[in-house]
């Protein structure tokens, strides 16, 4: 704004009729230019800052996702092991399951074995018990 045109507001906001070389007017003015000055390098300044500041940020971001990916892995890596050692651990354990039920069927198929032996042996006794009785009554008849 210059000189004529802030004697005009004076005059219309306030009444106040004032000389374009008053110094009051020329220390208005400067102190309006200084201050318009000061504003332009804070407002530079300020851009500035922002733009550091969302670069901090954005590189913040990039760190943030590097670790959570990083995490993510290593939770996956995790899981696979666990899952893995579970596995294994029910493999084993179905393997000792079916050795124990091998081991009962091998001696229930001994004792079964047995048995037929002894029924065999029982029944051959028997009918040559019998028979012998048969041959021992049939002689004396």
């Amino acid at each position: 704004m210059d000189r004529e045109q802030l004697v005009a507001e004076l005059g219309k906001a306030y009444g106040i009729r004032v000389d374009p070389d008053d110094p009051i007017l020329v220390a208005a003015l400067l102190n309006r230019g200084l201050l318009d000055e000061a504003i332009a390098d804070l407002a530079v300044a300020v851009r500035a800052s922002a733009d550091r500041i969302t670069a901090a940020a954005a590189q913040q971001v990039d760190g943030a996702r590097e670790t959570a990916a990083s995490l993510v892995t290593r939770a996956g890596e995790w899981s696979a092991e666990r899952l893995k050692m579970a596995a294994q651990e029910a493999g084993t354990d179905l393997v000792d399951r079916m050795r124990e039920q091998a081991d009962r069927a091998e001696r229930a198929g001994r004792t079964a074995l047995w048995a037929a032996w002894i029924i065999a042996l029982s029944v051959t006794l028997a009918a040559a018990g019998a028979i012998g009785i048969w041959l021992a009554g049939s002689g004396h008849g």
